[in-house]
């Protein structure tokens, strides 16, 4: 990151940013402008339920996880493409 904001900040400059503190580095009109320092707001965190938590994960497992079984089918057949795949690793021509 140091060749993106030199000469205008040092190795020090971005090693020793506080919380909420960043560097900025626009484009305008094609042109790249003078990177600027930038402070966001503190926003405090949000108080969840554990129980709205729990809803959360068991959405998630019915909507996107598979079972056991079905992973390691997945996965025995992803080995096999990747083994033809290696076996024609040379070009044909």
């Amino acid at each position: 990151m140091k060749q993106h904001f030199s000469p205008f900040l040092t190795d020090y400059d971005l090693a020793n940013l506080n919380m909420r503190e960043l560097y900025c580095k626009t484009i305008v009109n094609g042109q790249v402008k003078d990177p600027f320092s930038l402070l966001t707001l503190y926003t405090p965190d949000v108080k969840i339920s554990p129980t709205y938590i729990q809803e959360l994960y068991s959405l998630s497992r019915a909507k996107y996880a598979r079972s056991l079984e079905e992973a390691k089918v997945a996965v025995t057949k992803q080995k096999e493409v990747i083994e033809k795949i290696e076996e024609f690793m040379e070009p044909l021509l």
